[in-house]
């Protein structure tokens, strides 16, 4: 098994109908698609261009859930280090934040202590996507005549984007993230072009 893939076996013990709807809500919300990578099926989201690529394989065999995850469109990189650590970060604690609700205790009924309905609890992180499309345009407009602002409102929007790439406004989210790295080019050259442009005028 290749050591650059984040790998978790978690005992579960639950029921393998409630372990499908939660990892097929948590596929779905961040646009996995089911695919073969070098003969084996996995999941996997990212063009790895404009967005990070990432890769995601699982079983649930015998109460427990077995996990592999990477990053890296070209070869397979774990969730850590310091290239691309932030969306790294990201995808490993939407992992975990899954496992934690993975566990969350299901009646058998499907009521709780109170004779109420119990309402699964789902991973979303939503609310970024949004704001993060928004900066990435202002990125881009701004970049064009003020590049330091253009820079940082580009950073936060790639930063907000590649969060809310794990909720249900995963397409929103995947956009504003090219936006922002659309941003923080045109801001960059701009920058660089006008440095150049003073250097040559005096």
């Amino acid at each position: 098994m290749p050591m650059a893939r984040w790998v978790r076996d978690e005992v579960l013990n639950q029921p393998a109908d409630f372990v499908d709807f939660l990892m097929n809500d948590y596929l779905m919300k961040n646009g996995f698609k089911q695919t073969e990578r070098k003969g084996e099926q996995v999941w996997k989201e990212g063009d790895g261009y404009f967005s990070m690529a990432r890769f995601l394989k699982y079983s649930y065999i015998n109460g427990v859930l077995h996990l592999e995850a990477w990053v890296g469109l070209f070869r397979e990189n774990a969730l850590k280090g310091f290239a691309g650590s932030l969306p790294k970060k990201f995808y490993r604690e939407s992992l975990e934040e899954l496992l934690r609700l993975l566990h969350q205790p299901i009646p058998q009924n499907g009521m709780d202590q109170t004779g109420q309905p119990v309402v699964v609890q789902v991973p979303d992180h939503s609310g970024p996507a949004v704001p993060a499309m928004v900066l990435g345009i202002l990125g881009i407009a701004i970049g064009l005549l003020i590049p330091i602002i253009g820079v940082i409102l580009s950073g936060i929007a790639m930063s907000l984007g590649q969060r809310a790439r794990n909720s249900s406004k995963y397409g929103i989210a995947r956009s504003a993230v090219i936006l922002g790295t659309i941003g923080m080019v045109i801001s960059l050259l701009n920058w660089i072009g006008g440095i150049i442009l003073n250097f040559l005028l005096f």
